[in-house]
């Protein structure tokens, strides 16, 4: 791909803060079901990661449906108690969308910065999203799975350290403690009927949480960066990454990857190159 098809996604200021509160209730509701890959022991910060990735998923889905783009979600959703099963159906392809957060002053970094960023790809295992890439599940309806790659700031970057993230939260200890007995009692099972009602479960929280659910604070509206992405005709270009290996002022990573270059990709952009004369809910960048 090349600097100018790179796609910057923002929803107007309403609709993105309900996407924002709809991905941290998710995120909420979910994490007793979540396998906690990354070894991340704060429960705020599963919670925030979980809710980040729901909200890149959300943007996304909202761009495409305003700009015709011919996604299909329906045979991809999955109830809050069990793990997602892809993001979307395009053409005859089942697609993931990964993406990464960055830290970095300004709304934006410029196109050559972007284009310095690998496209990554979690290598932890034979059981990780690398292993899985070629893997197929709705085989009635596809042939072949794809990975597309984008970016969302996620924290300023003031005197090269992070500062102020775009969203914060707060739960009580009681909730605190609420949710890690749920997740005690129901993570890292095979779960086919709902163990519970998302009523009893907010309720549950309001009790716990003096009548709220939450606290959040929204410091400001990211926007999201549409790279490129990966299938079958790329996967040889890819390579192990690693933390110690990757070196960026603008994000880490805290485990093994594959990556690859953008410039080696196909850009989204490519296959819809309507956009450059009429795009919605965004910008090429130049």
């Amino acid at each position: 791909m090349e600097s100018n098809e790179i796609i910057q996604i923002q929803l107007p200021d309403k609709q993105f803060d309900t996407a924002i509160y709809d991905s941290l209730e998710y995120a909420i509701l979910s994490i007793p079901f979540t396998i906690n890959r990354m070894e991340i022991q704060n429960l705020s910060t599963r919670i925030i990661n979980i809710a980040k990735g729901k909200l890149s998923e959300i943007v996304f889905k909202e761009f495409c449906i305003t700009n015709e783009i011919p996604i299909r979600i329906d045979l991809c959703e999955t109830p809050f108690f069990q793990p997602d099963k892809k993001d979307f159906i395009l053409g005859n392809e089942e697609w993931d969308l990964k993406n990464n957060f960055l830290f970095h002053g300004g709304p934006t970094l410029n196109t050559s910065e972007y284009l310095k960023l690998p496209a990554l790809i979690p290598n932890r295992g034979k059981w990780d999203q690398w292993s899985k890439r070629n893997t197929v599940i709705h085989k009635s309806d596809c042939d072949e799975s794809i990975i597309l790659f984008s970016f969302m700031k996620g924290w300023d970057l003031k005197g090269g350290k992070r500062d102020n993230p775009f969203l914060s939260f707060q739960i009580s200890d009681e909730q605190s403690i609420f949710l890690k007995t749920l997740q005690i009692k129901y993570s890292r099972k095979n779960i086919k009927h709902s163990p519970f009602s998302k009523t009893w479960f907010w309720n549950e929280m309001k009790k716990r949480g003096d009548n709220f659910i939450y606290h959040a604070n929204i410091s400001y509206r990211p926007t999201l960066i549409l790279m490129g992405y990966s299938n079958t005709n790329s996967w040889g270009i890819f390579e192990t990454i690693t933390p110690k290996s990757l070196h960026s002022r603008n994000f880490a990573i805290r485990i093994k990857n594959k990556g690859a270059n953008f410039k080696n990709l196909k850009s989204f952009l490519s296959l819809y190159p309507h956009l450059k004369d009429n795009i919605q809910y965004g910008v090429i960048l130049k």
